[in-house]
């Protein structure tokens, strides 16, 4: 089911109703930063909306938490970060959008950086096919570790978790790769088209 809501009142509604169904097992809100409330949107662009969009969720987190554990429904937010404005050089200099509720509700959090971009040679020119990730985990509810993970990405694959489990056992010595390249992603290049090419 895909739907395309106008408003920030109108996709929460629509997820609370899906919740309570009981026949969805994943909603995905993609994204946080893109939901406009309505007075947003009937009003001028020069009025002061303060914290309207974390309110919002504030609200609507409260109702449908509960609902979630009863239908066994998990919802995946999308968000992206944004430079804090009053850092005063001290702590985290980026945050997400959504305000504290959205942390606070959250069984996890992840954030996810691209770290390096993993390049080919391509009839004699360096083409990008790939990014290193890296996801930080920041919230962990379920085991309690939150490791930071660096894993390749491919458009046309997905997660490389070929790539990424040869990186993890060069990482820890369990691995020789001497001899060869070293940088992370660019090894496991040939194995992953090898697995691409599997029946």
């Amino acid at each position: 089911v895909f739907m395309q809501p106008t408003t920030a009142e109108q996709a929460l509604g629509v997820m609370e109703e899906l919740v309570h169904t009981g026949e969805i097992a994943l909603i995905i809100l993609d994204s946080t930063g893109a939901l406009v409330a309505e007075d947003e949107l009937d009003g001028e662009i020069g009025d002061s909306q303060v914290a309207l969009q974390a309110r919002l969720l504030s609200k609507s987190l409260r109702m449908i938490t509960g609902a979630c554990a009863k239908t066994k429904t998990s919802i995946l937010f999308i968000s992206q970060l944004r430079d804090k404005i009053n850092s005063f050089g001290f702590g985290p200099k980026s945050d997400a959008t959504g305000g504290k509720a959205l942390k606070f509700f959250a069984q996890g959090e992840i954030w996810f950086k691209v770290k390096a971009p993993i390049k080919k040679s391509v009839k004699g020119k360096q083409r990008k096919i790939g990014s290193i990730l890296e996801m930080n985990v920041k919230k962990n509810r379920q085991t309690g570790r939150e490791p930071t993970i660096i894993v390749p990405f491919y458009p046309s694959v997905g997660f490389d978790a070929v790539g990424g489990a040869i990186d993890w056992l060069v990482e820890e010595g369990f691995w020789d790769c001497s001899g060869g390249k070293k940088e992370s992603g660019t090894g496991t290049i040939q194995a992953t088209e090898f697995k691409v090419k599997l029946p």
